[in-house]
């Protein structure tokens, strides 16, 4: 339906003050839409705001603004040993089920404790939640990405990088050197499964480690995750 001529006229009117051709620049997105796809071109007013999940820690409510955490993001968590980030992610993790979503935990490090999490509030039923435990790293989020992409998991933890071990490192014999295999894995990983998380709402939430600096003085620093 061809839009009234008044509505035209006023609209070339506004744009004779544009130092740029506004139809190149239309019929340029209009192309972009036919190549790559209707939903790569989007309207500021078609923009979601971020849904916050309310938290029942009135500390994590103020860490992370709002009073809850923002879907989707992503978010790491790192510190030194026993420092209680896997209590903060199971924290995190049941405020999502109590708000009525499905949620799931990749358990690299072969670790997780089923009572200690149900203590923090995480329901562990099979239909509120599934635990995951990789034989690599690339498994790991291949596993990310299968979950994301149904759309129903609206949150996944990853414990930890430190122990998201390359397939390179696990073929390869204890005296090889593999430099930089965790850091090329991690980046590669990370550019597949967020662009697929953050289109499904699911946040990822990363359990990082510290580790001292060899040969010289100064802070301590973190594993590759990016």
């Amino acid at each position: 339906m061809a839009r009234p001529k008044k509505e035209v006229s006023e609209e070339k009117a506004e744009n004779k003050d544009l130092k740029y051709d506004l139809s190149m620049i239309d019929a340029a997105l209009s192309k972009t839409k036919q190549d790559i796809g209707e939903d790569s071109v989007i309207k500021i007013n078609e923009l979601k705001d971020y849904y916050r999940i309310p938290s029942r820690s009135p500390t994590l409510g103020y860490v992370f603004g709002g009073g809850g955490t923002a879907n989707p993001i992503i978010i790491e968590l790192y510190g030194p040993e026993s420092a209680g980030k896997t209590l903060v992610a199971e924290n995190i993790l049941a405020d999502f089920q109590r708000e009525g979503n499905f949620v799931a935990f990749v358990d690299a490090e072969y670790s997780f404790n089923a009572k200690y999490a149900e203590i923090q509030g995480l329901d562990t039923s099979s239909d509120k939640f599934a635990l995951v435990q990789p034989n690599c790293g690339e498994d790991a989020f291949t596993a990310i990405i299968n979950l994301a992409k149904t759309g129903q998991v609206r949150c996944i933890a990853i414990d930890s990088v430190a122990a998201l071990v390359p397939q390179a490192e696990l073929a390869a014999e204890m005296t090889n050197m593999q430099m930089g295999a965790l850091a090329r894995m991690m980046g590669k990983g990370l550019r597949k499964a967020w662009g697929i998380a953050a289109k499904n709402n699911c946040t990822l939430i990363f359990l990082n480690q510290i580790r001292m600096k060899i040969g010289c003085i100064g802070p301590d620093t973190l594993l590759d995750i990016e």
